[in-house]
């Protein structure tokens, strides 16, 4: 893969819609829900469109993996074998279902840092000849935006059962950070000591030091004061709901940037785009006309694509890694 030597991903216009000011878009756009009493009312079917597209940014990474020939070819085994043993692994012990849903819940919370920590990691390596600077600080930083959020998700899905979590209208609740804070909760008040002291620290370290790609800088800012703002002061049901929607528009944008040269490099930009979301989208509709004729069955499945996610994703960053380091 050649790397354009830029200090963009892909132009400026692009990058600042889906990476640089993304995350206060979305606080802006949410907050604007929680203040207004005629969009709050549409908050639960919004919602379930989020939750939809939510699971849809999970079968890309087929696209990625499976519909990237070179990639598949070279990897033929892992991409055959590595879906049938995961699904049997999630199908075959069903009592054990509902633990895999619950590591699933805080394994998507690490791959969403870890897509974080990548996109910046980009930045800086596209302005610094030193592909190991700072890398170290700047996962640390991305997994540290993420301590209050792994901490609210815990709390909420041991409260669950299996039927309550995968439910659209799962009782998150409405309390925030704020609330729990004022009730005196040791753990948040520890956490939020954590959290400040690491943010304090890598900031120092990672951010205002010389010669930093001032894009990653953008972007790690926006980030963390735009989730720590949600998860402290929106109800906790909006928190999460922006959390998957920033990382699904994030994750659209980069599996199409990367691989609609691989996958209809013989078609027209709009058609290539049209197959790309049909596709996608039909796919997702199929399965969750699973979950709703055979519930146990569609859940696993979901499980189970979830899984093969993290799994490939991954393993293409590897990949994406190593020819970024290359060029």
């Amino acid at each position: 893969m050649h790397v354009k030597n830029t200090q963009y991903i892909v132009n400026k216009t692009q990058d600042s819609i889906f990476v640089l000011f993304l995350p206060i878009i979305l606080l802006v756009f949410f907050v604007s829900i929680n203040h207004s009493l005629t969009m709050n009312e549409m908050f639960a079917p919004l919602v379930s469109l989020i939750i939809y597209f939510d699971f849809s940014h999970l079968l890309l990474v087929f696209w990625r993996s499976h519909g990237n020939q070179q990639i598949f070819t070279k990897f033929k085994k892992r991409m055959l074998l590595s879906p049938l043993l995961i699904v049997a692994l999630v199908i075959l012990p069903s009592h054990l279902l509902f633990y895999f849903a619950c590591l699933v819940a805080l394994w998507d919370l690490w791959h969403i840092s870890m897509q974080n920590f990548g996109l910046a990691r980009i930045y800086e390596v596209k302005t610094s000849k030193d592909t190991q600077k700072n890398r170290l600080s700047d996962q640390l930083i991305h997994l540290s935006i993420f301590l209050i959020p792994a901490f609210v998700l815990t709390r909420f899905t041991i409260s669950l059962d299996l039927d309550q979590l995968f439910a659209s209208n799962a009782p998150w609740g409405e309390l925030n950070y704020i609330q729990e804070l004022s009730l005196g909760s040791p753990q948040f008040i520890a956490l939020s000591l954590i959290f400040s002291v690491i943010i304090l620290i890598v900031l120092k370290k990672s951010l205002f030091t010389k010669d930093n790609s001032i894009n990653k800088l953008i972007f790690t800012l926006t980030l963390s004061i735009s989730l720590f703002m949600a998860f402290v002061f929106l109800p906790i049901e909006q928190a999460i709901t922006m959390v998957a929607l920033l990382h699904g528009l994030q994750y659209y944008w980069i599996v199409w940037h990367k691989e609609k040269g691989h996958l209809f490099s013989k078609l027209p930009l709009i058609a290539s785009l049209f197959i790309f979301l049909a596709v996608t989208l039909l796919c997702t509709y199929l399965i969750y006309l699973i979950v709703e004729e055979w519930f146990e069955v569609g859940v696993a499945i979901i499980v189970a694509i979830r899984i093969l996610h993290f799994w490939y994703d991954g393993f293409i960053w590897s990949i994406r890694s190593n020819d970024l380091k290359a060029n």
